[in-house]
């Protein structure tokens, strides 16, 4: 199990070929950037560092925190409203945390607190524990599926399992990795399709390469990539899903200059160089997120951190905020749904633990996306999940045309709604007020 704050910075992880340019030649750091820190923890320590968040309603987020004072369970608002919905006892350690569907939080607990799962109702009610004792965790982060089941990463290195935790937190081991080939070195992603990826890396004595692989949903392992591990530096491996069905993700020691790369992975496993960092400057990526505009956002982990965006296209990398140490060291956030950025340091900050921070770059609110909808076919009547992304706040769901009235969003990736009577068989619209996205496939009404 990793500890203190090793966990935060470790997991905080999820097109053209031309050759990459140099930084020298970008516009500087800008200094317009609204920057805002949204919570400070108390000098002391009690409260603890916050961890990764995530938007449970519109401009309401959540997330825990590490502390040997006891780890908690927080929520803050877009005002910097800072909450605590939950303590843990003193030497616990809390992580991972995730909303399913049924609108439950969900993470990991630790050794220390007796417990390696946990579940609570979002206002820190009817707090339950699972497997006591039994596998640990790494301080991952479970994945929601559509399927009713979450898969997150459990026992402790070198022995690492896939487990499949259904939502009244009964858990199976359904895959074991393979120490000599790669173990999960941080979080693993998901695409439309239902496959895991990951980023590996062989324990001692399993040769010195790492791996970008493929976890399909009948536990097919495929290796698609591979790298000298030592590119990655020390720090978490940054990957992520980008919306052309390609792989992107950070070296923090890659490059010419062993100063990072980005790099991206086809599907079929074509691993292509997009950038490589300068000589002085902005250094080691160790975080990438796409946003609404379609590019890509991350940072560094270094003091003064770097806030930066890329265009995979061009290929180009700009800076655009250098943090100072009292905003905090390292960077991890999301997009929210009303276009801004949100996010926490694990270091630095006003009293040297971390801090919550937003900024706002002007970007458009990202709009609903809908990958799938279950079942596909019903009578009026019917309870159907739809999933995707950006789905918070739906106003609206129509059958083709006609108006569903009981719109239930529980979550930013699904929302619930019963066949109104009426309808005919057609697309699915859904809207927020962000916009509205119109399946490409048809419900069948019976």
């Amino acid at each position: 199990m990793l500890t203190s704050r090793s966990f935060l910075i470790l997991s905080c992880l999820l097109m053209a070929t031309a050759l990459p340019q140099s930084l020298r030649s970008q516009q500087p750091p800008a200094t317009g950037i609204n920057f805002k820190v949204l919570y400070s923890p108390p000098a002391n320590g009690i409260g603890g560092i916050p961890g990764i968040i995530f938007e449970s309603t519109k401009g309401l987020f959540y997330g825990p925190t590490e502390s040997t004072y006891g780890s908690t369970i927080f929520n803050i608002d877009t005002g910097g409203q800072f909450k605590t919905v939950y303590q843990f006892g003193a030497g616990s350690l809390a992580s991972g945390l995730i909303q399913a569907e049924n609108g439950v939080l969900y993470g990991h607990g630790g050794n220390t607190v007796g417990t390696d799962y946990f579940s609570m109702n979002a206002d820190g009610s009817n707090v339950k524990t699972y497997l006591t004792g039994k596998l640990g965790g790494v301080g991952s982060f479970a994945i929601p599926t559509p399927t009713g089941y979450l898969y997150d990463l459990m026992g402790q290195s070198p022995n690492l399992n896939l487990a499949r935790i259904d939502l009244k937190g009964n858990i199976t081991i359904v895959y074991q990795f393979n120490p000599a080939v790669g173990v999960p070195y941080s979080s693993l992603v998901q695409d439309a399709h239902g496959n895991f990826y990951g980023v590996a890396i062989p324990q001692p004595g399993g040769g010195s390469l790492g791996s970008v692989f493929r976890l399909s949903p009948t536990l097919q392992y495929t290796q698609l990539a591979t790298f000298d591990i030592s590119l990655l530096a020390g720090s978490g491996a940054a990957l992520m899903i980008g919306h052309d069905g390609n792989l992107y993700g950070a070296l923090a020691g890659g490059g010419k200059y062993r100063r990072g790369s980005i790099y991206r992975v086809t599907p079929q496993g074509q691993m292509t160089t997009l950038f490589e960092f300068p000589r002085n400057g902005i250094a080691g990526p160790t975080y990438l997120v796409e946003a609404s505009d379609g590019y890509i956002y991350g940072s560094t982990y270094q003091n003064p951190t770097y806030l930066f965006r890329f265009n995979p296209a061009a290929p180009q990398l700009t800076p655009f905020y250098q943090m100072s140490g009292a905003e905090g060291i390292g960077a991890y956030f999301i997009q929210g749904s009303d276009g801004k950025f949100y996010g926490n340091s694990p270091d630095g900050g006003a009293s040297g633990w971390g801090s919550l921070f937003t900024f706002d770059l002007g970007l458009t609110p990202p709009k609903p996306f809908l990958s799938l909808f279950s079942p596909t076919a019903g009578a009026p009547g019917t309870k159907i999940l739809l999933w995707g992304r950006n789905l918070l706040g739906a106003t609206s769901v129509t059958f083709n045309g006609t108006l569903a009235t009981n719109v239930t969003g529980t979550t930013a990736y699904s929302v619930y709604i019963t066949v109104p009577a009426g309808a005919t068989s057609g697309p699915i619209t859904i809207a927020t007020p962000n916009g509205s996205y119109t399946t490409t496939g048809s419900f069948t009404v019976q």
